[in-house]
């Protein structure tokens, strides 16, 4: 938005420097010349606007595709956020997988070592059954001392058996929830086994989306870069044609200016009143005061704060005197319809309609504290001047336009001497009235 800014502003400047032709010296018939340079200026501006137009059409696109993706980058981001959480419940889930897996290795060394002391013990009992075994019933009833020890021994034989049943039934059941464990172990080994390889799935997948999306967005950053460095170019192209144009019109200007001095000059020898080599009408080759002819040699006692800005916006042209041309006030230059205010407390003296080139103006005077009258004219207003009688600081009498000799929107604005008290004319370029530098009050 700066560029366009700077760029409305620097067309704005280029046309309002156009206005010197034309608004300086309104009462010169001839303006062909004027006229070629204006349209020189504006073929060579327009191709260059057209180029900026361009390169901001091109830029635009650029700039909607980088913001797409940093969009996206922006969505990849919440969906990384969301990968993040699943691998972290991911790591969770392999923590808790591994705490399993090592209680089932704890559970199936537990089950090895009991099936291993119920081995032994079974070892034990078929040693003592066979034993037992060894003995005939008839060396039992022999080697007995009573029936009541044949008996026992009987019963212990069929005890040991009845240990060794159940003792065997322990090992396969312990066996049994060994192999289960195994079975567990297997299958939780092998969800940890896929449960990793998803993890890295997922971070294998971040990587690569927010690689992709880093990549694009360097890539249109560079061509953004590209297109400013273009257009930077164009701007350097607008300065150097403002540049030429004002050499041109300053050229101009000094020719209408030797122009209208002959012009004058021979109408006075027809006339019978030319005053030898000098130029009448005011006009004293450029010698009077400073150099000036139509600068107040006086100057202008006012305190500080007695004067202020008329309006809003910049100086496109100052007050400025070489030789018998100039410009008698400043040009201030803002949109159409800028508020334009009184400089200082007043009154009306004269409003309307221009026909020279002031178009819209109004005259107001002022008393300076030292009991001189002072003048200022506000002149190309957009519409007649919209107050009557006294004016204070300040106030709005109008609003800016470019009505008469003008080529855009900007205020004319001079400060007359009293000088107009004895003349009456609204000119001080062309005119004999006298003028003061704006800048001397502000």
């Amino acid at each position: 938005m700066v560029f366009f800014s700077k760029f409305t502003k620097l067309c704005g400047l280029l046309s309002l420097i156009a206005l010197i032709v034309v608004g300086v010296f309104f009462d010169i018939p001839a303006y062909s010349q004027s006229s070629q340079l204006q349209a020189k200026y504006d073929a060579q501006k327009d191709e260059v606007n057209n180029q900026i137009n361009s390169i901001n059409e091109e830029l635009f696109k650029l700039t909607s595709n980088i913001h797409d993706v940093t969009q996206r980058k922006n969505t990849l981001k919440e969906e990384v956020a969301g990968m993040q959480a699943e691998i972290d419940s991911i790591n969770n889930l392999i923590n808790q997988t591994k705490i399993a897996i090592n209680q089932l290795d704890e559970q199936i060394q537990s089950n090895q070592e009991q099936i291993n002391i119920l081995q032994e013990e079974m070892k034990v009992l078929i040693r003592q059954i066979q034993k037992q075994d060894k003995i005939s019933p008839l060396e039992l009833l022999l080697t007995s001392r009573n029936l009541s020890e044949v008996l026992s021994n009987i019963y212990n034989l069929s005890t040991l058996q009845v240990q060794a049943s159940n003792l065997n039934q322990k090992i396969e059941a312990t066996q049994q929830e060994l192999k289960e464990n195994r079975r567990v172990q297997d299958e939780v080994q092998k969800t940890l086994n896929d449960t990793q390889a998803l993890l890295k799935s997922k971070q294998d997948g971040i990587k690569i989306l927010l690689e992709k999306t880093e990549g694009e967005e360097a890539k249109y950053q560079s061509l953004i870069n590209q297109v400013n460095e273009q257009k930077s170019q164009a701007d350097a192209q607008l300065v150097t044609i403002d540049q030429n144009f004002n050499i041109e019109i300053q050229r101009e200007l000094e020719e209408q200016a030797k122009r209208e001095a002959e012009r004058r000059r021979l109408e006075q020898i027809r006339n019978g009143t030319a005053p030898g080599n000098g130029i009448s009408g005011g006009y004293t080759n450029g010698n009077e005061g400073d150099g000036c002819f139509f600068k107040e040699g006086q100057s202008l006692n006012a305190p500080a704060g007695f004067f202020a800005s008329p309006t809003d916006g910049y100086v496109s042209q100052n007050f400025w005197c070489q030789g018998v041309y100039g410009h008698d006030g400043w040009d201030i230059a803002n949109g159409l319809g800028t508020p334009i205010r009184a400089s200082a407390n007043g009154s009306v003296v004269t409003k309307g309609f221009h026909n020279g080139g002031f178009g819209n103006y109004i005259l107001l005077q002022h008393n300076l504290p030292s009991g001189t009258n002072v003048y200022t004219l506000y002149a190309h207003m957009n519409t007649p001047a919209i107050v009557d009688g006294g004016v204070s600081q300040g106030q709005i009498i109008g609003y800016m336009g470019s009505t008469g000799y003008s080529t855009g929107p900007h205020l004319h604005f001079m400060i007359i001497s009293n000088s107009y008290n004895t003349t009456g004319n609204l000119g001080c370029h062309y005119g004999s009235s006298k003028c003061y530098d704006p800048s001397s009050v502000f």
